[in-house]
């Protein structure tokens, strides 16, 4: 193990999106909002909606830099929601944005390499999410990122003893 600390960014570099562009994820956030009568106007609308909302969050905050909490702010004058109302309309936009998102191959080859050479890694993030579902986030891909690990190891360890056996049988002949 070296002295240095390898850093990721979390989204475009160890996750990404299913989607074109990040901010069609909020197409299928309204849709959800519909079916749970949250909303009663159209997905596209909503997804225009939500953009429009970060940004007046970004023009009216100090440093530029926003959270979940204060865009959903910022949307619920106009949709007359309550306390309630916006804390399941966050939780959807969560969860539609954990469903989308899926490791960047190379990347996860790179993380695995220095787990297993038992490097120090981070990941860091500019995301207006809260720090504890940015934390789900890495901890659903260290969890595939520990699959794979396990699953590698598992084969390589099956194909030496099969080799082994091999070797030995061939030897007894």
């Amino acid at each position: 193990m070296s002295n240095k600390i390898y850093s990721f960014d979390v989204f475009d570099t160890v996750l990404t999106r299913i989607w074109a562009k990040p901010k069609d994820l909020f197409w299928k956030v309204g849709h959800q909002l519909q079916q749970e009568n949250l909303i009663s106007i159209a997905a596209q609308d909503w997804r225009n909606l939500r953009i429009e909302a970060e940004k007046n969050a970004r023009q009216t905050s100090a440093t530029d830099e926003v959270t979940l909490q204060q865009i959903y702010d910022c949307l619920a004058p106009s949709l007359n929601w309550s306390l309630d109302d916006v804390e399941k309309a966050k939780q959807q936009e969560i969860e539609v944005e954990l469903s989308s998102l899926r490791p960047v191959p190379a990347t996860q080859r790179k993380i695995q390499a220095l787990h297993q050479q038992n490097e120090r890694v981070i990941y860091i993030s500019d995301m207006y999410l809260p720090q504890e579902v940015i934390r789900l986030f890495i901890g659903q891909f260290k969890k595939t990122v520990k699959e794979t690990v396990k699953k590698t190891v598992k084969e390589t360890v099956k194909k030496t003893v099969k080799h082994v056996i091999r070797k030995v049988e061939r030897a007894s002949v």
